[in-house]
């Protein structure tokens, strides 16, 4: 969509708003949209407890990079949405909207066979299920939902066109990176990274995560396993409850938002012709993430 055409319409904010404000509305729990400035918007109880705090950053605002607030603002239960990538993929962050506010497909991991997954369907899995998108990879492991236990599923016509194989639907997904290993006095040291992990659009398997990790450690006998958590959606909880630690926080994250498609580009990434030197010159907007958060699972020391 086209930033200008979009801004002659309805601001950002207030199309986001009005289509939380109507989802809300159709839970029957009782929660409620209160917005306290144009920018800041939470998802409350009727008694006024705090759910889900929601920071909207438009296109418009200015980007600013020498402040880590945004980073070390962030608590439970507080996420950043982007004006492109709400409009570029707006089903992605309504899906983690719902899993935040617990309304999900709940699937136990237990029903789910381990296998690894081909690059054409590990590409499509995390461009339609990953905020961010696929990133190159050396394994790709799945979790796939046998046909009989689809029965498990409260809406199943949300998941006609999902991907399928003989071992059934791919519900969750994670790729690693090739190990690197390190010589260390107690002998070599074999590092994994985990590059990507999602559910299924509308899902939530419940124990995948562990399950997934469970087998990488199985076949590959790493020494540790290491991670990066977006801190635009989390501080990192699930992954501490797997066992992981904390090791650091990255620097926000420049991106380049092409304004006629809203198609994102890192910095390195620039398409042809274009350097960090021009790319405002020639009409590309700033956009600067909260950062990221470094996590390592230490396996065998």
């Amino acid at each position: 969509m086209n930033l200008t055409q979009n801004a002659a319409k309805h601001s950002f904010e207030d199309t986001f708003v009005a289509w939380l404000t109507t989802f809300v509305l159709s839970l029957p729990n009782g929660l409620r949209v209160v917005r306290h400035s144009p920018e800041v918007v939470n998802v409350e109880s009727s008694d006024g407890f705090r759910v889900l705090t929601i920071t909207l950053k438009s296109l418009n605002q200015r980007q600013i990079s020498d402040s880590k607030t945004s980073a070390n603002q962030l608590v439970n239960k507080s996420i950043i949405i982007h004006e492109d990538l709400w409009f570029t993929k707006p089903f992605i962050i309504q899906s983690r909207l719902k899993a935040l506010l617990g309304i999900s497909e709940r699937i136990p991991a237990r029903l789910t066979k381990v296998r690894r997954v081909d690059k054409a369907d590990t590409l499509r899995f995390l461009e339609e299920n990953h905020l961010q998108g696929p990133l190159p990879a050396r394994y790709a492991y799945g979790l796939y939902l046998p046909q009989h236990y689809e029965r498990v599923l409260h809406s199943p016509q949300l998941f006609t066109n999902q991907l399928r194989t003989q071992d059934g639907m791919l519900v969750a997904l994670a790729t690693f990176a090739p190990p690197r290993i390190f010589t260390r006095e107690t002998g070599p040291h074999r590092s994994f990274e985990m590059i990507r992990f999602a559910n299924l659009a509308h899902t939530t398997v419940v124990g995948g995560l562990t399950k997934l990790l469970s087998h990488v450690v199985k076949e590959h006998q790493p020494n540790d396993i290491m991670t990066y958590v977006d801190l635009e959606w989390s501080v990192g909880q699930s992954f501490e409850k797997q066992g992981f630690k904390a090791v650091n926080d990255t620097d926000k994250h420049l991106f380049w938002v092409q304004p006629e498609n809203l198609k994102r580009y890192p910095t390195q990434r620039l398409p042809e012709g274009l350097t960090e030197l021009n790319a405002e010159a020639q009409g590309y907007l700033k956009v600067y993430t909260a950062g990221s958060r470094k996590f390592v699972l230490t396996i065998h020391p």
